[in-house]
């Protein structure tokens, strides 16, 4: 899996194709919602068709068809979508670029010509996708890992201390046994914490977890560096002795239910505004409404959400119900999808996008929403 770095996201938005075009496309190969790669490559399609009457595009399309089917190809080479949920891939032919990224996260479908590539998408994920450190220790062993994205990028493992010799013919009390074993396990704990901070020193990561043994998670959790344990982020069903796949998978559920969590919170952020009347607008028509006047901070939607609409060629605003725009009275064309075309507006517009796995409340706020900015 090839993942973007800052430096790529910097080197992207400084390419520049001046009197020619640059590519942008996004999309999400995630198999729990697209079951087949016919699925996300009709989606391509999809999106090509849509970018193609975009005001100016038209008469610049002879210029893209080369970027267009660089893309295609590399779509067509699929995906070991057990890892792999979204793709971001930027073509400039006048600039000889092209760069196809693999995320271990969705993203959300988008295609962009302009004099620039659209990096906004591509910041996002690296700015959520936060390095995510996990310190596996039992007894005997401790093991920390260091993940960006889903790759592994850092890994240190070390023995530890062992037990106090025991006097096995009753010379002590079973409470001195008692005593020592607990001072061991202090002993380990603090190597088990040092381990932890100084991989954190030379790899910081944001987010911990533990896959620590039940008796030794406890003394850990308190011998971490006060840092790290703001950085707690809950345990994790592995071992030290896991293999490499197991760990990495672990890893990754994490990841994808933290995003949950931050769903959950925007959601709630939703509600509260929509319920008090300020700050947010729940269910199609207010949305679209809110996009046409460039209100729209945060676009929510739950995830499969699509109903046919309708797009003004001559003010671009976007409504569920046709003929005729109810902003400037021109003749509206009609969409398969006026959610995506929502996605899309709200895009180009510099707004954050939320894609809702699975959330109940936004389902029944009408399955999109906005938080508004004024």
């Amino acid at each position: 899996m090839r993942i973007p770095t800052a430096q790529d996201v910097r080197d992207l938005a400084l390419v520049r194709a001046d009197d020619e075009v640059a590519v942008t496309c996004y999309l999400n190969v995630d198999g729990k919602r697209r079951l087949r790669p016919a699925d996300y490559e009709t989606t391509l399609e999809r999106l090509v068709k849509r970018a193609r009457r975009r005001p100016g595009v038209q008469a610049r399309w002879k210029a893209v068809e080369s970027d267009l089917e660089k893309i295609r190809r590399r779509v067509e080479q699929g995906f070991d979508r057990s890892v792999v949920r979204g793709c971001a891939i930027f073509s400039c032919s006048a600039r000889g670029v092209f760069e196809a990224y693999e995320l271990p996260v969705p993203v959300v479908d988008e295609m962009r010509i302009s004099h620039a590539f659209a990096v906004r998408q591509l910041e996002r994920v690296l700015e959520e996708c936060r390095p995510l450190g996990v310190l596996l220790a039992d007894r005997h062993d401790a093991r920390m890992l260091v993940y960006e994205m889903g790759v592994r990028v850092a890994e240190r493992s070390i023995p530890l201390e062992p037990g106090s010799n025991y006097d096995t013919k009753g010379h002590i009390q079973w409470a001195d046994v008692d005593h020592r074993a607990l001072a061991d396990d202090e002993r380990r704990a603090h190597q088990i914490a040092d381990l932890a901070w100084e991989v954190y020193g030379e790899r910081r990561f944001a987010q911990l977890v533990l896959g620590v043994t039940d008796e030794l998670a406890p003394l850990v959790q308190r011998k971490l560096h006060p840092y790290l344990k703001e950085m707690l982020a809950g345990g994790i069903g592995v071992g030290v002795q896991s293999s490499e796949e197991e760990t990495r998978r672990a890893a990754l559920e994490v990841d994808r239910q933290l995003e949950r969590n931050r769903e959950r919170r925007l959601v709630d952020s939703l509600r509260e505004a929509v319920a008090s009347g300020r700050g947010g607008v729940a269910g199609l028509d207010g949305v679209l409404d809110a996009l046409a006047d460039h209100r729209v901070s945060t676009l929510l939607v739950s995830a499969g959400f699509t109903r046919e609409g309708w797009w003004c060629p001559t003010c671009g605003s976007l409504a569920s119900v046709g003929r005729t725009c109810r902003r400037c009275g021109g003749e509206m064309q009609e969409v398969e999808d006026v959610v995506e075309e929502a996605v899309d507006e709200a895009l180009a517009q510099g707004c954050a996008v939320e894609v809702c796995v699975e959330n109940a409340d936004l389902d029944v706020l009408g399955q999109i929403g906005g938080l508004l900015r004024f």
